[in-house]
């Protein structure tokens, strides 16, 4: 007994898998077993498939896999059957509560396909919908790289890629992009959040991919974000007079380290130019201040000093000069300082008005999702934003859908 008749010998192994019980609901066409085939060599690249189902490595042949489909087959007689053994008359085919099941069947056929998988654990409990029809929504919550922005990324790709494989599902909405109509007519491509995802998506020919982002709201978050830098900056400046350092010095460090940024991009010997730039300005800050500890205050002041940069490198491309910050500085107070209300706990961004913003951001984002959605004649997408907003967006998908949607959301 070869691979294959050892596997048909035990049919519940595989009979468990959608794609399979498929074969039995109708006939036996060619196309029929082209999809079959296709989703069966997609399960084979994972290991774990493999391994339930007590195959070895190797390439199926066609022959194969059509052995496998002839055994699990049954003709629609048989189906009909089944169906009336189970006490369904066959009117009940095409009777209401009959269609209510098969979507609610699909969203189950999704929570089975991600239990196989620790890397689409679910993240909450589903919002499911009684109606028939309703649309499917999967959240995947991103974390924005976490403590490895070069890597991190990769771990929504592969979420993402295990659900494109083996729940079908490759429409795309992703936080951090305006799509390209936004940027021809900003004359360059703005991104914020996991930007090697969004490019690498973008290139991808499997994935259909809509930006996320509304081009005002895109503005006003990115100039909030660099706005509540340069607040953090004047908290610095105010702490150290408070403990005797005089402005003048203190715009001295500020011009040495936008110096530094300017000068170098990383590497082995711009660290080394940095520590010694760093050390010459705490030594001539300790001569001048004996009493304040300058190594400490200059690594707060360094952080948030080279995030401003990298911000305004990113979404302001001006030349990193005294007189251009605080001309920036100006700008952005007029435009964004207002969210700005002084109850945040600890960082401005934490303030109610800048909350009240990220809602309107994510209100806008489910209507150019479910406008795309419309657009491309798509029932089951997939959305891709930071976890902070996972309660806003499932809010505004409730009640822009009359709660006629069923939400999975994924970590």
């Amino acid at each position: 007994m070869d691979a294959i008749d050892d596997l048909i010998a035990k049919p519940d192994v595989l009979k468990t898998y959608p794609f399979v019980q498929d074969l039995s609901k109708t006939a036996l066409t060619t196309d029929v077993f082209q999809n079959f085939a296709e989703q069966f060599r997609l399960f084979l690249e994972d290991d774990n498939f493999r391994k339930e189902i007590g195959l070895k490595k190797g390439r199926l042949t066609d022959e194969d896999l059509w052995r496998i489909a002839v055994y699990y087959h049954k003709p629609r007689r048989e189906f009909l059957k089944t169906l009336l053994g189970a006490g369904l008359s066959v009117p009940a085919l095409a009777s209401p509560v009959f269609a209510q099941q098969r979507p609610m069947a699909r969203v189950h056929e999704l929570l089975r396909i991600f239990s196989k998988y620790p890397e689409l654990k679910l993240a909450r409990e589903p919002v499911l919908s009684p109606k028939a029809g309703a649309p499917i929504v999967v959240i995947v919550e991103d974390i924005h790289g976490g403590d490895d922005k070069e890597e991190g990324w990769k771990v929504e790709l592969l979420q993402l890629e295990l659900i494109r494989r083996y729940a079908n599902i490759n429409f795309v909405g992703i936080e951090g992009w305006a799509g390209p109509e936004v940027d021809r007519k900003r004359g360059r491509q703005i991104l914020n959040g996991e930007e090697q995802l969004i490019r690498h998506l973008i290139k991808n020919k499997n994935y259909v991919v809509v930006g996320l982002e509304d081009e005002k709201f895109q503005s006003l978050i990115l100039n909030a974000n660099v706005f509540a830098e340069f607040i953090l900056l004047r908290q610095k400046q105010r702490k150290l007079a408070q403990l005797g350092v005089s402005e003048d010095f203190f715009r001295y460090v500020f011009s040495m380290f936008l110096t530094i940024f300017s000068k170098y991009d990383g590497g082995e010997r711009d660290a080394k130019a940095y520590i010694k730039e760093t050390n010459e300005i705490i030594e001539k800050g300790k001569q001048m201040y004996p009493h304040v500890d300058f190594g400490f205050l200059l690594e707060a002041l360094y952080i948030n000093v080279e995030t401003l940069c990298l911000t305004i490198k990113a979404w302001h491309p001006v030349p990193l000069t005294e007189g251009n910050l605080y001309t920036l500085e100006n700008i952005l107070q007029k435009e964004v300082g207002h969210f700005f209300l002084p109850d945040y706990p600890v960082h401005p961004l934490e303030s109610s008005g800048i909350k009240n913003l990220q809602l309107q951001r994510d209100n806008a984002a489910i209507n150019i999702f479910l406008s795309a959605m419309r657009r491309y004649r798509r029932k089951e997408g997939i959305i891709v934003f930071g976890r902070g907003h996972t309660d806003g967006l499932v809010s505004f998908l409730l009640q822009k859908l009359n709660k006629e949607v069923n939400i999975i959301v994924i970590i």
